[in-house]
């Protein structure tokens, strides 16, 4: 789990890729990522940064 937190703060760092809205690159990913992670935790932080 700790790996998976880590890997969401990156996507969050580097922001949304300039590739477009797919799913593999692009703002939808991100937001599946964040997603997840607040299915996995229940961390409003996470579902927080899926809807910005």
């Amino acid at each position: 789990m700790e790996l998976a937190l880590s890997a969401g703060d990156v996507v969050w760092q580097r922001g949304i890729l300039t590739k477009g809205y797919g799913l593999c690159h692009g703002t939808a990913g991100n937001g599946y990522v964040f997603l997840n992670l607040y299915r996995a935790t229940n961390d409003l932080k996470w579902l927080h940064r899926a809807l910005k």
